[in-house]
């Protein structure tokens, strides 16, 4: 886990990572004496530096999950002169960490060598390897990949190519034609594109929506070289700003947990690789209406040996889990029951994936009951869109309108989508690909909490929570 701000993280964000196992790279400063942008820390470093340093090492330092500090992130104008100052100072206050800086790694002060997105280009690490062979290196920002959640591209796209930044369309063909051969090629999972007509800002939540490299790629790197510590992803969450995407998205679709705290696919991905607990996820959803005999690659992440896939009780095959860290079946589309059969020592495991029919109702599924009036819990209330037979209906976008009575207040509404531009406190909000988050806060009161959610052509549901 990485923090990177100019200021302390909350501290119940260390005691969590501290309970919960995570390793934490802490991170002061995102630049130094230049700004990156208007009124940012640069105007104010070198009269604060040293005071907001201190604070951060000095509250910090008894946590076990802060393994490493970092002075700073692609630092403009950086120069070895100040880095040298920043560690020194760090290893005044403390001499059990390493400190690395996200590329600062050609400053030569640094414990730990710090690579962003130029660590992602083939043979970058290993270079740099060979001409420094007593340097350790970590992953500050590997890799960057792109997911939107329930999207699916099936031919793989590359931002320099595809989808430029904005720093990257003053020349995109040029700069592609100077990459490509530095970048890590998945194949296309199909001959032409299956999935028409979605909003370019969405991207692939197959692992092919690349910047340099994908996340099996990345992972096979982190596992071959034994000089590079690991990565920190980025990012772990979507986050609204560097909405690079165009207007109106709040964001880039980076996350493997998306704004309104949904898993995407990459997530169970990282969990076939990072789990001892029997897992399997398939992916896509299997409600694709108009696309009858087309072939749909159906992926599975599993940490199991091998997967059978059956379409309407009519097995598919058994394959078995390779280094390329997933199961693919080009599937010829037909609406019914998707079902896989993840098998391992003493183990199997199933997934089942329904084709859903129209939007009939709305399922309430809270991740508690009761809350204490302390006027800080939370509820958080997964809304899903399903049919009259309570099946999900992953391509809905129903608006739901809710109602809250009770000692409690909603707190925050949010689907995912980001280019929804909705107030997050406005009473409603449209299902994005099915689903909203409903955030409710108790008050100092106790009672009965009933949230009450309906739409048009939606059968509306309550839910009852204690608050005491």
């Amino acid at each position: 886990m990485r923090y990177d701000q100019p200021t302390p993280f909350s501290p119940i964000f260390y005691d969590l990572a501290d309970d919960m196992g995570f390793l934490v790279m802490n991170e002061a400063f995102d630049g130094w004496e230049t700004e990156k942008a208007d009124f940012d820390y640069g105007l104010h470093f070198e009269k604060w530096w040293q005071t907001d340093l201190e604070s951060i090492i000095k509250r910090d330092r008894s946590h076990p999950s802060v393994v490493i500090w970092s002075i700073g992130n692609e630092v403009v104008r950086s120069t070895s002169k100040t880095q040298k100052k920043l560690v020194d100072f760090v290893k005044a206050l403390d001499v059990t960490r390493p400190i690395t800086q996200g590329r600062g790694y050609m400053l030569g002060h640094d414990d730990i060598a710090g690579f962003n997105g130029h660590g992602e280009f083939k043979g970058y690490l290993e270079d740099y390897h060979i001409e420094h062979p007593t340097r350790t290196m970590v992953g500050t920002e590997i890799t960057h990949t792109l997911q939107t959640r329930g999207v699916y591209r099936t031919k793989t796209s590359y931002r320099v190519r595809d989808n430029p930044a904005p720093w990257e369309k003053h020349d995109p063909v040029g700069k592609w034609d100077r990459i490509k051969d530095k970048v890590y090629m998945v194949p296309d999972l199909t001959e032409e594109e299956v999935f028409l007509g979605e909003n370019p800002i969405y991207e692939s939540s197959y692992d092919n929506a690349i910047v340099r490299m994908s996340v099996r790629d990345e992972i096979k790197l982190a596992k071959k070289l034994p000089y590079l510590l690991g990565t920190f992803r980025w990012t772990a969450f979507d986050y609204l700003g560097e909405a690079f995407a165009g207007w109106p998205a709040r964001t880039a679709n980076f996350g493997i947990i998306d704004l309104a705290g949904f898993e995407k696919d990459a997530y169970y991905l990282y969990q076939s690789q990072w789990s001892d607990k029997p897992m399997v996820h398939m992916l896509p959803h299997w409600t694709h209406p108009g696309k009858e005999g087309i072939e749909i690659p159906v992926v599975v992440y599993t940490n199991l040996d091998e997967a059978e896939l059956f379409l309407n009780g009519r097995s598919l095959g058994v394959k078995e889990m390779t280094d390329d860290m997933q199961i693919v079946w080009l599937v010829p589309y037909q609406s019914g029951e998707l079902k896989v059969l993840a098998k391992g020592p003493n183990k199997v495991l199933t997934q089942v994936i329904n084709t859903a029919s129209s939007a009939t109702s709305i399922a309430l599924y809270p991740n508690k009951k009761s809350i204490r009036a302390n006027k800080r819990d939370v509820v958080h209330v997964t809304v899903d869109v399903v049919d009259k037979q309570g099946r999900f209906v992953p391509n809905a976008n129903n608006e739901v309108v809710f109602k809250l009575t009770g000692p409690g207040k909603i707190i925050g509404i949010e689907n995912g989508d980001i280019v929804d531009l909705s107030h997050h406190l406005a009473p409603k909000r449209k299902a994005f690909n099915g689903k909203i988050m409903v955030l409710i806060q108790a008050l100092d009161q106790t009672g009965k909490i009933t949230l009450s959610a309906s739409g048009q052509g939606l059968q509306a549901q309550q839910n009852k929570y204690s608050s005491e």
